[in-house]
């Protein structure tokens, strides 16, 4: 027996709309077929309100848990900047970049704060 025919019309395009991106987040596909077996009661284990309700609501939290990772994945990609070739991402500053910043507030003179950034790099070679 053939499946009935479906509707032509804006429910249609909106279904085939909605299976095309749904395809393009399988996670959330798997999530929203088993939200509609879990209404359908496929496993046959929802006998009470009281039990579907608790499979309903947990199912809805895996489904949201679910849709923000995705989200947050997307949108992580989107503000990450593409990496370039040739450059490096800046380290930890080095000792002498630390001392001079933290002398920097008692304005202290700037031939004594090379003169104490030598002692430094004297003090901690490398």
């Amino acid at each position: 027996m053939n499946p009935p025919a479906l509707p032509a019309g804006p429910f249609f395009d909106d279904a085939t709309h909605l299976m095309a991106r749904l395809q393009r987040h399988p996670q959330l596909h798997e999530q929203v077929a088993a939200l509609l077996d879990e209404v359908e009661n496929r496993a046959g284990a929802l006998n009470t309100g009281d039990e579907a309700e608790d499979a309903i609501v947990e199912r809805m939290r895996q489904f949201g848990r679910c849709a923000l990772t995705q989200w947050a994945e997307q949108r992580h990609s989107a503000v990450q900047p593409a990496r370039t070739a040739g450059l490096r991402q800046v380290g930890k500053k080095t000792l002498l970049a630390n001392d001079l910043w933290s002398h920097r507030v008692d304005r202290t003179a700037l031939a004594e704060r090379h003169a104490h950034a030598a002692n430094v790099l004297r003090r901690h070679p490398g």
